[in-house]
């Protein structure tokens, strides 16, 4: 589950030749945390009323935040039932105008939420 640290240690065991089992030491308490995987591909284009921005879908993942020129500009929740592939229209653009396109995954766990790592940052031209 995002969010949570985990933790776990191995060690080998087997059966000698007069059927007693043998267990070697345990290894050395390895820890990761889960985390939600971040879109891989984004990508915008030009659309009547705006920029519509697409990007891949992230397994599990309960929602989206599109950023424009570095501040949250849309939040896109995954559950929407008639999406085929995400995407978002960003009404908030200009002619001529030059803007910065990246997308975060979050994953809902306890009522918090878990963000992915950003994906690359596209600059699209309007």
């Amino acid at each position: 589950m995002p969010g949570v640290k985990y933790s776990f240690k191995v060690r080998a065991y087997g059966t000698n030749a007069s059927g007693k089992t043998k267990y070697s030491r345990f290894s050395p308490v390895k820890s990761q945390k889960a985390v939600v995987p971040a879109p891989s591909k984004i990508s915008c284009k030009m659309s009547t009323g705006g920029t519509l921005v697409s990007w891949s879908k992230v397994a599990g993942a309960s929602g989206y935040v599109i950023y424009r020129n570095g501040e949250a500009a849309k939040t896109v929740k995954a559950s929407i039932s008639s999406w085929k592939d995400p995407e978002s229209y960003d009404s908030q653009t200009g002619m001529y105008w030059i803007d910065n396109y990246y997308i975060k995954a979050f994953k809902n766990v306890n009522g918090k939420r878990i963000y992915s790592k950003p994906t690359k940052t596209v600059n699209f031209r309007s």
